[in-house]
């Protein structure tokens, strides 16, 4: 009460008791938002969430041919994929690497199939559009075009 005095916020004995619960309350409101912001920021969090239980839904998928034999593919080429044009199909994408570095466009999927152009995987992506541009260690690659990538590029 002495400091209250000091402090010219002193008052006769109803006001007193009046300006003790106010700053308790104050006190209990700065300690309120500080518990809201803590929780705020740990539900930001990821949950834990439990494992997902497999449901008795019918396959829509189509289904996947087995593959005969597993396609070894060179070093020198970087493929990623689970087939192309479709999973479980015979040829896959070709990323870049020393080997197709002079084959990559842009504008332009690279795609590897191996043997030969006249393979049924390979000319059935050339007939659909591809070219192919190239072959390297076995593997006939094609180049796929996407467009002109550079057509908001250009004046009108």
């Amino acid at each position: 009460m002495l400091a209250a005095f000091v402090l010219g916020g002193w008052r006769p004995s109803h006001d007193s008791k009046w300006l003790f619960y106010r700053g308790v309350m104050k006190h209990i409101a700065k300690i309120a938002w500080v518990v809201l912001g803590a929780l705020a920021i740990a539900a930001c969090g990821k949950a834990p969430t439990a494992a997902p239980t497999p449901t008795a839904a019918a396959d829509t998928s189509e289904p996947v041919a087995p593959a005969t034999e597993a396609t070894v593919w060179p070093a020198s080429l970087n493929v990623f994929g689970d087939g192309y044009p479709n999973a479980g199909d015979p040829c896959r994408r070709v990323g870049e690497s020393a080997a197709t570095i002079d084959f990559l466009d842009d504008s332009a999927i690279l795609v590897g199939c191996v043997g030969d152009a006249a393979t049924e995987p390979a000319a059935a992506i050339i007939a659909a559009g591809g070219k192919a541009v190239g072959r390297v260690d076995g593997v006939t690659l094609i180049s796929i075009p996407q467009g002109d990538a550079n057509v908001s590029m250009k004046p009108e």
